[in-house]
């Protein structure tokens, strides 16, 4: 079940390996280009001592080191040697980035004179097809304002699905705020929007509060920052709040599903924090890619070379760490199990049609509904309720296993399933990961299910998930 976007003209062809670069390009693309290689090779004295002032420049001013564990006095006794040599300004770019490499930052890049960005690429797990399926659609996707940002549709269930490949300064700055409006009233009537970020690798974050504000009813707490002070290892500003304001004129009620995954990086994921914050919305897919850094751009200008250094630590609202780790969504869908290229099919956006049509279905769609809500307090959200089909309105319907000793090393496996979902059972000898599926059961209507399963040692835990039934 998975979506896929970057911009749009390259939503047929995403990248599986996405790179924060392309964010810092167009971030400092004003003067990017100004600068001009004037020496074919740099001095070996020089080149240390343009290493050396570099490695000085992050010591008083990036902003992970201890989040990370980076040594960075090592870092500097390690890669010190490769600057002794005499070096071109394109060698010195390549050896400086490969320095850089161990801080596996998505923020941090080098500019080479010839000014192509260069960083430390690594797999991102794609979670959306390569193409905008069709089968789901009413009518054709559109562009809105063809700025390449709002790339939307009327699904047969009357649901709006809007993908948002960027939050980039000048491609948002082509939809004012009065066409903001517009665009969403225009939603107000339908059952429920969902908003795809899979392909959304950041840009402007006051862009996000602007799209956000329509599914927010009050100012909304959506994380912290601390930013580096310098010069010592521990001179940070105090946690700075950041707080979305709703939109002063419209409120959608309806449900709204964001889907997120690890494309979506940077000002995406406060996007996402945004959202997860919403009253009626709930975050879907994978986690998000976990890199969010502020970051400021230097120069090396007798090099032609520019690199760019993260300043702040990005926290949630419960002061946890994005950085390498991500926004997990309340409703989790594997990446591998998101999309089927060759069938066209988006799985993750049928589940997200599926879960708007169960909360309609339970004839409450505009009760507000998200990650932290507990209706009947028997610690189940009810996002995962509605997901599992379980009435969040009553504390004795939740998703049980009732597990029976039948011999000696055989139990039976009971639970009560629900219409219209998919039940995998699993077992494991511990719970490092090692699981081994049981059986998969689809239930077409609400009934019991019943397994036998050996269960003698090592097999000594049971799990039970569920999803919508896909047809």
């Amino acid at each position: 079940m998975a979506p896929n976007r970057q911009r749009f003209v390259s939503i047929h062809q995403p990248k599986v390996l996405e790179h924060s670069l392309v964010r810092i390009i167009k971030a400092f693309a004003c003067g990017m280009f100004m600068i001009f290689q004037l020496t074919n090779s740099v001095q070996a004295a020089t080149s240390a001592e343009h290493f050396r002032n570099v490695w000085e420049d992050f010591r008083q001013t990036y902003s992970y080191f201890e989040v990370k564990g980076i040594d960075w006095d090592a870092v500097y006794e390690t890669n010190k040697s490769r600057f002794e040599a005499s070096l071109s300004a394109e060698e010195f770019a390549v050896a400086l980035n490969e320095s850089l490499s161990v801080l596996h930052d998505w923020h941090v890049a080098v500019q080479k004179p010839d000014g192509v960005w260069i960083g430390t690429p690594r797999p991102v797990a794609r979670n959306y097809p390569v193409g905008l399926p069709t089968q789901y659609i009413s009518k054709p996707y559109e562009n809105y304002k063809s700025a390449g940002a709002l790339i939307h549709t009327i699904l047969t269930n009357n649901v709006a699905h809007v993908v948002l490949p960027t939050l980039d300064t000048a491609t948002l700055n082509k939809i004012s705020d009065a066409d903001l409006l517009s665009f969403f009233q225009s939603m107000a009537g339908l059952r429920g929007v969902i908003l795809d970020l899979r392909r959304n690798g950041g840009g402007n974050e006051l862009h996000a509060r602007r799209i956000a504000g329509f599914f927010l009813n009050r100012a909304t707490l959506y994380g912290y920052t601390r930013t580096r002070t310098g010069p010592g290892p521990f001179d940070f500003t105090e946690l700075t709040a950041k707080e979305a304001p709703p939109h002063p004129v419209l409120y959608l009620s309806a449900p709204m599903v964001a889907l997120v995954g690890q494309g979506c990086l940077s000002s995406a994921e406060s996007f996402a924090l945004m959202l997860r914050e919403a009253p009626n919305a709930v975050l879907m897919g994978d986690r998000t890619r976990g890199g969010s850094g502020n970051p400021v751009l230097r120069s090396i200008s007798e090099l032609g070379i520019n690199y760019t250094i993260s300043t702040w630590i990005a926290y949630t609202p419960e002061q946890e760490i994005i950085e390498d780790r991500g926004i997990q969504p309340a409703i989790r869908v594997l990446a591998e199990a998101s999309f089927n290229d060759e069938a066209n099919r988006d799985y993750l956006l049928e589940q997200a049609i599926g879960y708007i049509e169960a909360r309609h279905a339970a004839g409450d769609p505009e009760r507000a509904v998200n990650w932290r809500i507990q209706s009947d307090m028997d610690r189940v959200p009810d996002v995962e309720e509605y997901w599992a089909g379980t009435n969040p309105k009553d504390s004795e319907s939740v998703l049980r296993l009732a597990v029976t000793r039948v011999q000696s090393g055989e139990v039976e496996v009971r639970w009560v399933g629900a219409a219209g979902r998919t039940y995998t059972l699993e077992s494991a000898a511990d719970l490092k990961g090692n699981w081994t599926t049981a059986g998969s059961f689809i239930s077409n209507e609400n009934q019991e299910f019943r397994q036998p399963l050996d269960l003698t040692p090592p097999n000594l835990f049971l799990r039970l998930s569920v999803k919508q039934t896909q047809h």
